[in-house]
Formats: C-alpha cells, structure tokens, sequence
C-alpha cells in the first residue's frame, strides 16, 4: 500500500484541568482525618505516608500487630464520610502488615487520551492492538492489549463513560497500526457517534451499520471470513494469524469489529430469526486464532442482553459504573463496580476469577475523533 501517515498526536486535546487533590494542605488535614477516625474507633494504625494524584490520594497505613487488614475494610462507610464522602477503595500489601487506601477524586480533573498516547507504556508497547486505557490507582499511565484479551465485553450506565472508552480504543489503534495491520469495522444501531469514522482507511469502504439490515450483512460477513480464513490456515498449517501472514504472498489484517449498544442491536433483530449472540459466541471459537476481535460494548446489565452462554464465551470484561451489586455480580463476578465514580472509572477483568484492573480511563471527545478522521480521510 502507498506509504501510511500516522496522525499527528496534535490533533488530540491538551489536559485542561487541575485538582485539589494537587493541594499539600488540603492532603495534610485528609490524613489527619483519617487518623481520628482510627484512633475514634480505637484501631491500632497510623498513616505512615500519602502520594496525591489527580485521580486520587494513596494512604499507606501500617496496622498493628495482631490487627487484619479486614478490620480496615469494614470501616468502609466511616472512612468515606471522614474523609469528605470521597468513595474509597482498599489495597493490601503483599506481607499483610500495611494497607494503601486510595481515596477518587469526584471532582477529579480528566485523564487525557493526548498524555496516554505520549506515554512510553503505550509507544514502546509492540502489539498493534495496544489500547491506551488510561492510569491505574497509583496514577501510572495504563494500557491493554487486546491480543491478550481477544474479546471484550464492556458495559456501563449512562454517563459511566462508555462511549468515551470506545473513542481511547478506536483512537489508539488509528496511531498504533497501519490500515494493512488492522482494520474496524463498525456497528451502531443508533448512529450516533460512530458514523464519524466512514471513509478512513482503516474502514476500506465498510461504513458503520446503522440498521438491521446492514447490520446481520456484517455479522454474517465476519462469519463467512472467519471460515474462510481457518480454512487458508490450515492449508498453510498456521496456527495463528501472524503465522500465516509470514508465508502468504496476500497478508491478512487483524480486524476489531465493535458493537455498541448491543442491547439496541438485539432489539433491532428481535423476531428476524437471527440470534446474534449464536453469532458472536461461534465468531469467538476461533476469534484468536484468525485475527478477528469483537468488543461489545452495552448499557443493558440484564440477562437478556449478557446471557451466560455469551459471557462464556467472551470473558474478558470492561466494567464501569452499574445501578448496584446485583449487576456488577452479572458482569464481574463480584461486587465493586456498584461503587464505581463515574466518569471513565472501571474495573478490567480477563475471567470471573481474576481480581480485575481498576483505572480511569483516559478522556477522548468526538471533536478529536472527528479531527485524526478528516486528517485519514484526507490521506487516502
């Protein structure tokens, strides 16, 4: 293909936003609160340091001998209301003698995708499929790679931040991977948002759908080449689609098809005789194998919409805010996303078994979506 021009990363916002959590004073007297409110409930152990970010303030708390992390958590509910109602998430230390809680900033200032880009955890990453998600709790910028993961489900209220993760992921494959690498296809039946993006070359003339009908042709698509490709495969005998593409005289790109709104998709199909979830749990068999990624993405934390044979077959989650306990179970496994700020907080997680990644992730707008588009389209 002719030569590829990655978009320049100016085209992406500068951070705006400062925080009181920047504030020395203001860090001071929260640990002196959260003293008191130990020593008001007569438990042995002092505050030996803090670290303030932006998206939060770690506390290193040494426990007394003899005294269990757990006497730490159940005092959830004091320590929020000490320390300014700021939700609160505990972290124990591998030797058990200290516990790092981490107060979120509510009136956090925003985690820009522009800082996340820069970064050398995302630069230096070698997967074309590196997703610039944001910073973890120790504020350190945090990426994902979706080779890792294959599949993801993600989910989230409204507000929780979903969109804005779905730009970080769009976003960060359009500076990480050439058009021939990895392309996008697109599905949303709402046509809201992702309709930004015809016309880049990294679609190939396959615009987002929009409606039913476009929208069972792609699915339908993806499982023909699904076939297709096991098929060249196993002539070549590749077990991997990296495999085959260093022996093939025509290279096959990785693709990541999206969904958003997967509830309204399913809606959309109600009564056609498809079941989309048969779909994606039969494209899922093999999605590691030929190069095909999905990442579904719902408001809907119902059983409807996440049934077990689909979350199954698709483990790996993205979960932001929920309504309560009884939906971050559904997604996750476990409670925790119940708590949940808002605003781009969420917890990652590769199975049901594993304690997930908790970061904010990083704030990209449409404007800056619709930017890298118009300097793509203008490439080609």
């Amino acid at each position: 293909m002719a030569q590829y021009h990655f978009p320049p990363v100016d085209l992406l916002s500068e951070a705006k936003d400062t925080s009181r959590f920047s504030d020395r004073i203001y860090v001071s007297e929260l640990a002196k609160q959260l003293n008191k409110v130990l020593y008001d409930f007569k438990i042995d152990a002092t505050v030996l340091e803090s670290n303030a970010f932006g998206f939060c303030i770690l506390f290193r708390v040494k426990l007394g001998e003899g005294v269990p992390a757990e006497t730490i958590r159940k005092m959830r509910t004091e320590i929020e209301m000490a320390l300014d109602g700021s939700p609160v998430e505990f972290l124990e230390s591998a030797d058990g003698g200290t516990v790092m809680i981490a107060i979120k900033n509510q009136d956090r200032p925003k985690i820009w995708l522009k800082d996340v880009i820069r970064s050398n955890a995302f630069q230096e990453a070698d997967s074309k499929l590196t997703i610039a998600a944001g910073v973890n709790v120790f504020a350190g910028y945090t990426t994902f790679d979706l080779e890792k993961y294959t599949n993801l489900i993600i989910v989230g209220v409204t507000g929780a931040g979903k969109t804005t993760f779905l730009n970080d992921i769009i976003l960060s494959i359009l500076y990480k991977a050439r058009p021939d690498e990895v392309q996008l296809a697109m599905i949303d039946t709402k046509g809201a948002d992702l309709p930004l993006l015809n016309g880049i070359p990294h679609m190939k003339g396959m615009d987002v759908a929009t409606n039913a009908e476009d929208s069972l042709k792609m699915l339908k698509w993806f499982r023909n080449e699904t076939t297709e490709r096991l098929a060249l495969m196993n002539q070549k005998k590749a077990e991997t689609l990296d495999e085959y593409n260093q022996y093939a005289k025509e290279k096959k790109p990785k693709y990541v098809l999206i969904i958003d709104e997967y509830a309204e998709l399913k809606r959309h199909l109600k009564g056609s005789g498809v079941d989309p979830d048969q779909i994606l749990i039969d494209l899922s068999k093999y999605s590691a194998k030929v190069g095909i990624h999905l990442i579904i993405a719902t408001q809907g934390a119902r059983t409807e919409f996440l049934s077990t044979a689909l979350k199954d077959a698709i483990p790996a989650r993205a979960c932001l805010a929920v309504a309560d306990k009884r939906e971050s179970r559904l997604v996750i496994a476990k409670t925790g996303a119940d708590r949940l700020a808002g605003d781009g907080d969420m917890i990652i997680t590769e199975n049901e078994e594993d304690q997930g990644l908790f970061l904010q992730a990083a704030y990209a707008t449409d404007e800056e979506i619709d930017r890298v588009a118009n300097f793509l389209r203008n490439e080609t």
